[in-house]
């Protein structure tokens, strides 16, 4: 993924040193405290050095939002421990067959711990299925998504959920060509196994602008508008 700025914690418990490390540069810069008998020309240079810091991240943070505005690199940077570690837990989940319910337990265990959001779940879970998934033919697709799309609903609590889902999907999209391919495979096993609505998907696509993955997603579209008649008949 891209680059960003990561604090070293464990210099963090050390009372005289506090390290940063600059991922962007590659560089490592390491800032002493002052100590409580220094003199006033100290503190001042300590809090101009803070403060260029401080100006020095937030510069950081504003790169890596423009460059990489989706909700996955935004939770790969503001929580990088967690997404890595949810990811790769998933990742073998599948690989190793577990059940759904170890692979849930893993996760909250990971959430607590990262005091991470059931949206930042729902994030990293859907890394770790496409990144699995055999992209060769939408059968062989379904073989991943179908029996793990279960995985994601343990963590949607609503409406607002299955529609930031689509916009990750979307975002995912995006930077993977193959994923935009198989849209309406996914959409439509994710909507069959219950865990996106018909509502949802639907102002989802109302939002979405002209594109490559517009395109592909109208066949399941029409579909739902067929399906919708033939009740109402």
């Amino acid at each position: 993924m891209g680059r960003g700025h990561l604090w070293d914690d464990e210099d963090l418990n050390e009372p005289d040193n506090v390290g940063i490390q600059l991922l962007l540069g590659g560089e490592r810069e390491e800032i002493h405290e002052t100590s409580s008998d220094s003199s006033e020309d100290e503190d001042e240079e300590g809090q101009v050095l803070e403060t260029d810091l401080e100006s020095k991240n937030l510069t950081i943070l504003s790169l890596t939002s423009c460059l990489f505005p989706s909700k996955i690199f935004s939770l790969f940077f503001s929580l990088p421990g967690f997404h890595r570690e949810t990811v790769e837990s998933v990742r073998r989940s599948i690989d190793e067959k577990h059940s759904i319910a170890n692979a849930v337990l893993e996760i909250n265990g990971l959430k607590f711990a990262y005091n991470a959001s059931a949206r930042d779940c729902i994030l990293a879970s859907l890394t770790a299925i496409f990144e699995t998934c055999d992209f060769s033919s939408g059968d062989s697709l379904k073989k991943v998504i179908r029996p793990w799309s279960r995985l994601i609903s343990k963590f949607i609590q609503g409406a607002d959920d299955q529609y930031e889902t689509l916009v990750t999907i979307q975002e995912y999209a995006a930077t993977h060509e193959v994923v935009a391919k198989f849209a309406s495979v996914i959409l439509s096993t994710f909507y069959d196994t219950d865990v996106l609505e018909e509502e949802a998907i639907r102002k989802w696509f109302k939002k979405l602008e002209a594109s490559e993955l517009k395109t592909k997603v109208l066949p399941f579209i029409s579909w739902l508008d067929t399906a919708e008649e033939e009740d109402e008949e």
